[in-house]
């Protein structure tokens, strides 16, 4: 099994980086399954796991999972700006988190942030997982990197 650090630590780099990219330098890829794919990238899926799988030290299989409603953080655009002082924000976040803590174990916890990373704001994401893994017991000693490890340059 993974270290979660390592897991959750990979999830929270490069926000707007396709998750079915290689994490950690190239060491950690996730095994996306197709379902997991935006519409954007299904058509691509075999051909995106060849090309970026191959190499990675580090693979972590997801299951099939049943699609959360993510309508909710539609609030928050996809590559807008995310603070959690505006109210609608909070709303948004504040549901991330508890879609977050509802999951069973680190591993449903991961496979539910592989899925709702490419399809919500980044930083909402990258703020919404660091608030749950802090509060979940299984989760609690996972280092959360700091915003300028987590976010590339040209973002901040």
């Amino acid at each position: 099994m993974t270290d979660i650090n390592t897991r959750f630590r990979g999830l929270l780099q490069r926000p707007y980086e396709p998750t079915f990219v290689p994490k950690n330098n190239g060491q950690l890829y996730f095994d996306v399954p197709d379902t997991y794919l935006t519409d954007h990238y299904r058509p691509f899926g075999a051909a995106l796991q060849n090309r970026f799988g191959t190499n990675a030290q580090t693979r972590i299989p997801l299951p099939n999972i049943t699609a959360p409603d993510l309508a909710y953080a539609d609030a928050v655009s996809r590559r807008g700006g995310f603070s959690i002082f505006h109210p609608s924000h909070q709303r948004v976040a504040s549901q991330l988190i508890e879609l977050f803590l509802e999951q069973s174990n680190p591993d449903a916890l991961t496979a539910m942030a592989v899925f709702v990373r490419d399809r919500v704001n980044g930083p909402l994401f990258q703020y919404a997982l660091s608030v749950a893994l802090m509060h979940r017991t299984d989760t609690r000693d996972v280092e959360i990197p700091s915003f300028f490890g987590a976010v590339p340059r040209s973002v901040r």
